[in-house]
């Protein structure tokens, strides 16, 4: 399983961030609602005064978790708008508590800091957000006895780390469910054999290949590969020795295209390569390969000969599709194929 970087990891990340915060926002602050409500209507009831605050920032928060699933919110600012959410709620839980001097909601504080730090996805949002909630509260009991002030700021240390610690983990989850999914997401776009392109992946890349061409001006180049002698391969010496051969050649082909050309494993013997530029030669092509294999090759060369077949057809991008000069660069190579020359390769007219 490949690495991910950390650029991929971030946007996962936030994906998953852009998914739960808002569904978290939204529960919580429906629940505290709900429980506010209950509160004021079952006798004895409290005075609907007394909720007035925890009920204006439940809704802020159920308000700000419809606001997060907004589509056009930068992915980065998820974790912010989370963490500063969670803040506001800390801090009126810290001023009722300044107001009333009630222990419960100093513990409700210590809870929220420990319970949050999984769901902010991102360390600077949380020891931001935490290390602000904890100025807040030394502020808060600053008119407490020395002894009780110091064993609340411990204990709101020790959530703070218990946070950092449970924030790593998800991180550390996060990563191995990136990294799975992107494997997954690779063998459903790679052959097995090769670990070329697939068919399937392919697809993928066509558009943005057909845009940079249509952008820059130039001919897109389709090159299309035979395997010359896999079949007699296959039948004298086994499939092994046949899947080495291929193997073979989707090394040569990687060391023969360019940087930014695509390999594809088309099928059985045939292979694909789309590129973009005026420089396309079927010819050059041709000897890069056999000369990679003859350098690189690991299959006997006395059970096969090292040697392919490429039809290659160009067009710009507005005169052809992809399906279209595929089409024309297989009939090229089977055209080379018959007559073992090496004519003019299929161009599209503008």
């Amino acid at each position: 399983m490949g690495e991910l970087s950390q650029a991929e990891f971030h946007a996962f990340a936030m994906r998953i961030a852009q998914r739960d915060a808002p569904r978290t926002l939204t529960w919580v602050g429906t629940v505290v609602v709900l429980f506010a409500l209950v509160n004021m209507a079952v006798p004895p009831s409290t005075p609907p005064g007394d909720f007035a605050g925890l009920l204006g920032t439940a809704v802020f928060m159920a308000l700000l978790g419809r606001a997060l699933r907004h589509p056009r919110l930068p992915a980065g600012a998820t974790p912010w708008l989370f963490c500063g959410s969670i803040t506001i709620v800390m801090a009126y839980l810290l001023r009722v508590y300044v107001v009333e001097h009630d222990a419960t909601d100093l513990t409700y504080v210590l809870i929220g800091v420990t319970a949050y730090a999984p769901l902010s996805f991102a360390w600077l949002p949380y020891l931001t957000s935490s290390g602000l909630i904890f100025a807040l509260t030394a502020l808060a009991m600053a008119d407490q006895q020395q002894a009780d002030r110091g064993d609340w700021l411990v204990a709101f240390a020790a959530a703070i780390t218990l946070g950092g610690v449970l924030l790593a983990l998800r991180l550390r989850l996060l990563r191995e469910l990136a990294e799975a999914e992107a494997e997954i997401a690779r063998r459903g776009t790679t052959d097995p054999l090769t670990d070329l392109l697939s068919r399937q992946g392919l697809t993928a890349r066509v558009p943005d290949i057909w845009g940079r061409a249509h952008r820059s001006g130039v001919p897109v180049c389709v090159w299309f590969l035979d395997v010359r002698g896999l079949k007699r391969a296959n039948d004298d010496y086994g499939h092994e020795f046949g899947d080495e051969v291929l193997r073979d050649t989707a090394r040569a082909l990687r060391v023969a295209v360019r940087s930014e050309d695509v390999v594809v494993r088309w099928g059985g013997d045939e292979f694909v390569v789309l590129g973009v530029g005026s420089d396309a030669d079927a010819d050059a092509l041709h000897d890069r390969v056999v000369a990679a294999v003859a350098a690189d090759g690991r299959a006997r060369r006395d059970w096969w000969s090292g040697d392919v077949t490429v039809g290659l057809a160009t067009a710009l991008a507005d005169a052809a599709s992809f399906p279209e000069l595929l089409e024309l660069a297989d009939q090229d190579m089977y055209r080379r194929r018959r007559t073992r020359t090496e004519p003019p390769s299929s161009d599209v007219a503008p």
